[in-house]
Order: structure tokens, then sequence, then C-alpha cells
């Protein structure tokens, strides 16, 4: 509760009262004049009090004040303080100050504490404040525009805290900070300043906490850090070293014994940590992440038993495709935080993770851990668990549910597989986020009368088998906030309990089931941000929308009747309880709609981000004028719309995405579309009555990505500027630039108090991959097909032109395009000759020239696309050579047909330099008749005669004759004793060779 109003002055009737504290009110107000009539007050608090305008003069008259706190009242304004000189403690953070006021400060001289925090003043620290000789605290942090020339505080030698964070000095540290003997406390985080950092800091003999986070290009030479010897926290995060450093120059800081805290994290070192590191007996906090090129040793990590805190993630380590967890890690028995997530580790969790008793945190996620999912059953402290993507495996252990002071189980993007049943989940009473999403061999197989003993506020079950009924144990959940049961194989009705359990639920996705039936009355849920229930069987007419909705997604349904319920909603751009910022969306595409919408109610929808009313069988105009237009996406594709290009398009400037293909369109493409829309990616005109020329500003439209304004009647020539399409005239990158381009929209856009937090949040609602395939996915006619790209600004880059009335040549420009996927020029009136240089189109796909006039000969640089995939230049003039060879050799006839004048494979016509003269047919058989006349049946029986006679002729006369008998009879004998002794000596060699092995 929050007291509100004017504040009474019957308060001065507490004649004695010396401790007064009013904050975190909601006064909306000037502080009263008579507080400074409560003459014996020594402690006052107004912070957080809505308090604005002079702060009274009367306050001065407190001389017996020591307290005094006025932060966070942005409204005030301030004069001094000269007149309280019993003040001790000071707080005036966040206050909107002029330097020009510690002139009064200087006065005070018992102050001991003064807190300037985010107060954005700027100017000269006036030399008065050497005057507080008494001051132990200062903070300063937050003042962007101070003067960098800080002198005015080298009197302050009883400093023991100095806070002078995120202010640009843009030079070196002030040299006075190493005078200052009593300090204890030192942060010049975000300070920018660069160099060699003054060695005199290192006589800072008592200093406890030093925070250098966010410097850039700082020296590397770090040595006089050793002599802290009573640093117990050290924050070197963000920090870019000059040229970067190796880690081994960090061997100094195993030196300081009483380290509790230590953060590298984001630092450009690399290789390997010194064991040193390991000496560090007291340390508790050790955060090491998003370092690239460390070394996987880190054996010295064992040292450190009294760690609590351990991060290492997003560590690209070197070699990292072999790292994984050591062994030791279970050995930390005091460490309650463990993140080794996004670093790339592979392999098996260690069986000693599970020793790690006290542990609360734990998050393995984003790595590649194969096996089953560990056993941690020993671990009764865990609170979260995070193990999403990564390869484990097998069925999932009832171990599980042993750990019942778990809150948060992330087991999403796995390879589980069997059931879970409420056996695993029994004892998990604090249970609050549920996800095993993206395991889609896992069976949710609950009883329908269990009654869980958790109240989940989070639960996402996408791509898993959680159907085919409905699942009746979420009857009694009320505290939900996020349901994701998308594709989970339900084909069931939604019983009527569930709409009044989700009253608190912000995010709904039951999209791509079989769910059917009605949907009721939800305008009663005040809560309900986005709701997502496409690719279903729902019928009927749309219900009334929830209070605070932003986001309908009801496509690919069976929805009809109208849809007036929408058009007199609100819809508002408002961000969730989780940080999601979702810009206003209607998906109401691919119904069985056949209404007319009305010019009111498309005004009301053009003040949307993302319109999509595609493939139904809406009618009407799009109104001439509006306005307000917030448009980001529009698709309004196959339906029977009317009317010319509506100027009121103008206006929608931030237009990505403009869908208007398969209406009843007519009249010219503007000139003013070029121009109004810079930041257009997909422009779909196709299949309307459009005719006229195109216009030369579509040159314009340097982001465009996919022209399609085929089957229109559009005349005249191809504008040579399309070299101006410079996102075409880039090589192809599979980045996507819808997260740039609706940032730049919001940026524009959104309020700029809000700013930094949407554009933030709208980050997360990416990653989340909540709607971005449904805001970029896009329809286009690919390789003569119609074709849904669900993430189109990713994949695909397109001009198709054909079937218009196009005349003249195919201008050269166009191989400058060298991004393209796809071109299609065909059905048209164009002529001369293929563009010699089209070979340059490297990534081309398909390529479609057929039925025009073209002539001349195919160029050879045509076969070096080796991305071809679908080639036509059928029904020219083309004539000459087919280029036969390399890719072209995986095209058929059909590719080159009705070109009179082609000849050359794969074409039945050869080309005239390919036919050669015949030898006379009455020639070569004489020649034939004359050599078959050898070859006779007498020929072959002389030839065995011949054989037969010479073989016994000589091996006869060896076999009668005694002598050669005996002599070949000796040579067989020698031959069989030769063989003989040769085996015995090899043998004996072998025997020799394995005895001194």
């Amino acid at each position: 509760m929050f007291l509100e109003g004017k504040i009474s002055p019957s308060l001065l009737e507490l004649t004695n009262l010396n401790y007064l504290d009013l904050s975190y009110n909601r006064f909306d107000a000037q502080i009263p004049e008579f507080i400074g009539s409560l003459g014996k007050l020594q402690h006052l608090n107004l912070s957080y009090c809505n308090f604005n305008g002079l702060v009274p003069h009367s306050l001065e008259n407190l001389s017996n004040l020591r307290f005094l706190d006025l932060s966070f009242n942005n409204g005030l304004d301030l004069d001094g303080f000269s007149g309280l000189q019993s003040l001790e403690y000071l707080e005036l953070s966040s206050i909107g100050l002029d330097a020009q006021i510690l002139e009064f400060f200087g006065s005070l001289g018992k102050l001991q504490h003064l807190s300037l925090s985010n107060c954005n003043f700027s100017g000269l620290i006036l030399h008065s404040l050497e005057n507080l000789s008494n001051l132990r605290f200062l903070d300063l942090s937050g003042s962007y525009d101070l003067d960098k020339n800080l002198d005015g505080l080298s009197g302050l030698q009883s400093l023991e805290y100095l806070d002078l964070s995120s202010i640009s000095f843009d030079a070196q540290i002030p040299k006075f900070i190493g005078s200052l003997g009593k300090l204890q406390h030192l942060s010049l985080r975000h300070c920018n300043f660069s160099g060699l950092i003054l060695h005199s800091l290192g006589n800072l003999s008592n200093l406890r906490f030093l925070d250098l986070s966010g410097g850039y290009d700082l020296d590397k030479n770090l040595d006089w850090l050793s002599g802290l010897q009573s640093l117990e926290h050290l924050d070197l995060s963000s920090i870019s070293f000059d040229a970067g450093f190796d880690a081994q120059i960090l061997e100094f800081i195993g030196s300081l014994g009483k380290l509790q805290h230590l953060s590298l994290s984001h630092c450009n070192f690399s290789g390997l940590i010194p064991y040193s590191l390991g000496n560090l007996s007291n340390l508790r906090f050790l955060d090491l992440s998003s370092i690239y090129g460390l070394d996987k040793d880190l054996d010295w990590l064992s040292g450190l038993q009294s760690l609590e805190y351990l991060d290492l993630s997003s560590i690209n380590f070197y070699a990292s495709f072999d790292a994984q967890i050591p062994e030791f890690i279970g050995s930390l028995g005091k460490l309650q935080h463990l993140n080794l997530s996004f670093s790339n580790f592979s392999g098996l969790i260690p069986h000693s993770l599970g020793n790690l008793s006290n542990l609360w945190f734990l998050d393995v996620s984003e790595n590649k851990f194969s096996g089953q999912v560990p056993n941690l059953s020993s671990c009764l402290s865990l609170r979260r668990l995070s193990l999403q993507n990564n390869m484990f495996n097998g069925t999932l252990t009832e171990s599980i549910g042993y750990l019942s002071n778990l809150e948060h189980l992330d087991l999403s993007s796995n390879r589980l597989e069997g059931q879970i049943s409420e056996a695993h989940l029994l004892n998990l009473s604090k249970l609050r986020e549920l996800d095993l999403s993206f395991n889609s061999n896992l069976t949710i197989k609950i009883s329908s009368f269990w009654n869980p003993p958790f109240q989940l506020s989070s639960l996402t079950l996408r791509h898993c088998k959680l159907g085919p009924h409905f699942p009746k144990w979420l009857q009694n959940q009320r505290q939900i906030e996020i349901i994701d049961i998308s594709n989970a194989t339900i084909s069931d009705s939604i019983p009527h309990w569930f709409w009044d359990n989700i009253q608190m639920t912000e995010q709904l996705n039951m999209s791509h089931n079989q769910i059917h039936g009605v949907l009721p009355d939800l305008s009663s849920n005040i809560h309900l941000l986005t709701m997502d229930l496409s690719s279903n069987e729902f019928s009927g007419s749309l219900p009334l929308p929830p209070q605070n909705v932003t986001n309908v997604y009801l496509s690919r349904n069976k929805f009809s009747g109208t849809i007036t319920n929408f058009c007199n909603f609100a819809f508002r751009s408002l961000g969730s309880t989780f940080g999601l910022y979702f810009p206003p969306a209607l998906d109401l595409s691919h119904n069985q709609f056949s209404t007319e919408i009305s010019q009111d109610c498309f005004t009301h929808l053009m003040h949307l981000t993302h319109l999509n009313l595609a493939n139904n069988n809406f009618s009407g105009k799009i109104p001439n004028s509006v306005d307000l237009c917030q448009l980001s996406l529009l698709h309004l594709r196959n339906n029977s719309f009317t009317g010319k290009f509506s100027r009121s398009l103008k206006s929608c400037s931030d237009l990505i995405i403009l869908d208007l293909g398969e209406n009843k369109f007519t009249g010219t493409i503007p000139s003013w579309l070029g121009e109004s829309m810079q930041s257009l990616c997909i422009l779909s005109l196709k299949s309307n009555k459009l005719d006229g020329f195109l216009p030369s500003s579509l040159c314009h439209l340097a982001n465009l990505q996919v022209l399609d304004i085929s089957g229109n009647k559009i005349s005249g020539t191809i504008p040579e500027c399309v070299k101006n399409f410079t996102k075409l005239s880039l090589n192809f990158s599979p980045k996507s630039n819808l997260t740039l381009q609706i940032n730049e929209v919001l940026l524009r856009s959104f309020p700029r108090s809000r700013l930094l937090p949407a554009f933030n949040a709208h980050i997360r609602a990416i990653k989340a991959k909540w709607f971005v395939p449904k805001l970029e996915s896009a329809q286009v006619m690919w390789k003569r097909k119609m074709t849904n790209y669900p993430y189109a600004l990713k994949l695909l880059t397109l001009i198709d032109l054909s079937d218009n009335n196009l005349t003249g040549e195919i201008p050269v420009e166009i191989t400058s395009l060298v991004g393209l996927f796809g071109l299609n020029l065909s059905r048209n009136n164009l002529f001369g000759s293929i563009p010699h240089d089209i070979g340059r189109l490297e990534v081309l796909n398909f390529l479609d020239l057929s039925k025009n006039n073209l002539s001349g000969s195919i160029p050879p640089t045509l076969s070096q696309l080796s991305h071809l995939g679908i080639l036509d230049l059928s029904f020219n003039n083309l004539s000459g050579r087919i280029p036969w060879d390399t890719h072209m050799q995986t095209f058929n006839a059909s590719a080159f047909m009705e070109n009179p004048r082609l000849c050359g494979p794969p074409l039945a016509l050869p080309c005239p330099e390919d036919e050669t003269p015949k030898k006379p047919r009455s020639t070569n058989n004489v020649d034939e008749v004359h050599e078959n006349k050898f070859i006779t049946g007498g020929f072959y029986i002389s030839m065995a005669l011949g054989f037969i006679v010479a073989f016994w002729g000589v091996c006869g006369t060896l076999l009668l004759n005694k002598w050669c008998w005996i002599i070949v009879l000796k040579m067989f004998i020698k031959v069989e004793d030769w063989f003989y002794v040769n085996m015995l000596v090899n043998k004996n060699r072998v025997q020799r060779r394995f005895e001194k092995h």
C-alpha cells in the first residue's frame, strides 16, 4: 500500500520527533514547507516519493539533522544545504543537478556520506569539496558529462569508498586516486579510460574492492595489482586489452590470497590459465564466461575448494572439438552455481557431478553432451536445472523426481524417448517452469485424474507426444503464465474449464494440432498478450478477443463469418511479465472467410504491425487515406480485393513485406512506391490486372530481396537501374535481415522512454521463436509451384516479371545482381540476346527465359552456373551450338525445344560441323570377302595336326632316352632340396626375431 495526497501539518504536533521516514510513497507534490519546523529532527528520509518542485529553504533550519535522503525524486530542484552543519549522511541519487551545486556541499564539514549517482550533472568538480575532510563515502557514478579533471577530489584523504563508474574520462585514470591511502572500495566501471594504468594504484594497500570492468585498449601490464594484498573483489570483465594478451599474464593474481570474487568475463586473452590461480583458497566467485581461445586444461580449478559460483559459459576453447567436463568438478563441494552453457562441451556428464550436494543452479545447455540424462538425485538443493539443446538420449529415469527443491526444469531440444508419467513429477512440489519441448519421441502419459503438487508458471511441451486427448491434469493449474503445447498430437476439443483457468496466462500456443470446436468469448481475460491457435480445426465465427491481447494467430483453421470483433478492437503494444515485447499482429490467413471488409475496418487494421488476411475470399478496397499506418508486414494474397493501388499505403513507410498478389487490383504501379517504402524487402503484386510501365523509382528499393510482378499486363522495358537493388547485388548470406529491419522500425516508432527495454525484449522474443516464422513467411511462385517460405528473408532472393507484355532487351545490368537465386522473365516479348556475363550469377538456382523472342547464341558462361537446378530457354529464336559441358549436361531437350536454329546435344539435331563423309558400301564388302577367303575348315585342321606332331616329337624323345630321363630326374631332386633348405633358413630367422621382441 502507498500513501498518497498531501502530508498533514499535524506532524508539527510531534514536537520531539527526531526520526521521520516517508519513503516509497506517491505524494506527487512539493515537499511541505512545515517540515523545516521540526527542529529536533535528526533523520529524514523522503526517497522514492515522487516529490517535485523546489526543495523548501526551510529545511536549512534543521540544524540537528544528521541523515537526509531525497533520492529518486526526479522532479526536485535544489539550491543548497549550507545551513545543515550537522549533516553526516546526504543521499541525492537520481536527481537532476548542476555541478555548481557542489559548492554548497563544501561547507558541510561533518559530512561522511555523499551520494550523487545518476544525477546527470555536468561541468567541473569544484575545489570546495576538498574541505570535506571527514568524507568517507563518495558516489559520483553515472555523471556522463562531468569534466574529466577531478583534481578537486585530491584532498579527500579520509575517503574509503569512491565510485566514479560510467564517467567518460577518455584518457588515463586520474593520478590523485593513487594517493588516497585509506581507500577500500574503488569502482571505475565503464569509464572509457585507456592506455597504461598508473602503478600508483598498487599503493592502495587497504583496497578490498576494485572494479575496472568495461575499459578499452588497456595496457596489458597489470603487475601493479600484485601489491593489493588486501583485495577481496576484483572485476576485470569486458576489458579490451591492447592487442590482447596471453592468459599467463594473470600469474600474479594467484598471489592475492584474500581474493573472494574474480570476474574475467568477456576479456580478450587466450591460452592456458596459469596454475597459480588454483592457490586462491578463499575464492568463492569465478566468472570466465565469453572468453575465446582459452586452453581446455582446467585442472587448476581443482584447488579452489571454497568456490561457490563458477561460470564457464560461452567459452570458445582452443581445440574445443573434444572439450569435456573434468571429473574433479565433483570435488568442489561448496559449489552452488555452475554454468557451462554455450561452450561446445561434449561427451558424457561426469558422475561426480552428483556429489555437489550444495548445488542449486546447473546450466549445461547448448552443448554437445550425449548419453542419458545424468542422475543428480543426490543434489537435493538443486533449484534450476537446464540441459536443453544437447544430444541426451534414452529414457528419463524417475530419479529426477527426487529433486524436491526443483523450481526450473528444462530438458528441451534433446533426443529423449520413452514416457514421462506422474511418477517423474510426484515430489516436485516447488516446480514453477517445465520445458520438455522438441523431444519428438517423448510421450507425456499422465493420468487424467492426477492432481499435481505444484503450480506451474510456465509449461512448454512443444513437439512432444501429449495427445490425442487434451491434458486434463492441467485442470488445477491456475497460475500458468506461459503455455506452449503446440505440435503435440492433440486431437480433441478444449474443455470449458481450460478457458477459466488461464486468467493469469500471458502467452498461449496450441498451434499445429487437430483441436476442433468453437472458441468462446475471451474478452474477460485481461492478461493474455499473445494467442496462437493456428493450424488446427477450429470453426465458427471469431470470438471477442482478450482485452489486452497484442498478437492473435488463427491461420489455417475453418473460421468463417465476419471479422467485426477484431475491427473494433484496440491491439496494444505491451510487454509481458517475462520481459517479451510483441508488436501487434493479426493472422487470419488460410480460413474460410467470405466477407467484405469495410473502409473503417481496414483503417483500424492498419494500426497493426503485422496483418495477414491471405488465402480467404475477403473483398473490398484499401482506403485511400488513413490517419496512421504502422504496418511492417501486410499479406493480402489470394482474395478478391479490388480498386487501384491505394495512396494510403504511401504512409506505410515501415513496410518490410507487401504482398497484394492474386487479387483484382487495377491501374498502374505508382512511382511513389519506391520512394516511400525504403525498408521494403518483399514486394509481390502477381496475378492482378495492373498495367502501365515499371516505374524506375522501384530501383530505390535498395533492401529488396523478392520482386514478383508476374501475371499482369505490364508493358515497356525492364529498367536498367535494377543494378541499384543493393541487397541483390551482394553475395548471399544465410543470416536473416528481419531482426535488423524490425528493430529499425522500433527505433523510429517506439516511445523513447521505453525504447531500450522494448528493444532488448524484442531480441529475447526472437530468440524464443514465438512469432518470427509467422512474421517473416512469404509465398512465391518458385520453380513453377506456389511455395511457402517460413523464413523468406533468410532463404530467398527472386525477380519474377513473367507473363506480362514487357519488350526490349534484357538489361546487362541484371548480371550484377550476384545474390539472385531465381530469375523468371518468361512469357513476355523480350528480344535481343541473353547477356554474355550471365555466368556472374553464381548462386542462381532457377532461370526461365522461355516464350520470348530472344535470339543469338547461348552464352558459354551459362555452363558455369553450377547451382542451376531449373533452366528453360524454350520457345525463342536462339541459334548455334548448345554449350554442352559440365553442369549443362544435367538438362534435357525440353529446356531448349522450339528454338529452330539450336543444335547439338541434348537436341536430336546435329550441328553442321559434326557431319563426316561416309565410305562407299561396295568397297567395304569386297575387302571383307577377300580377307575371309583364307579362313576355312582345312585351316583349323592343319593347325591341330601341327601342334600334336611337334609336342610328341620333343617329349617322346626325352622319355625314350635313358640318359635324358636321368638328367631330368636329378634336376627335380635339386629343385626339391633347394626349396627345403630355404624353408628351414626362413623359419629360423622368424623365430629369432620373435625371441628378440
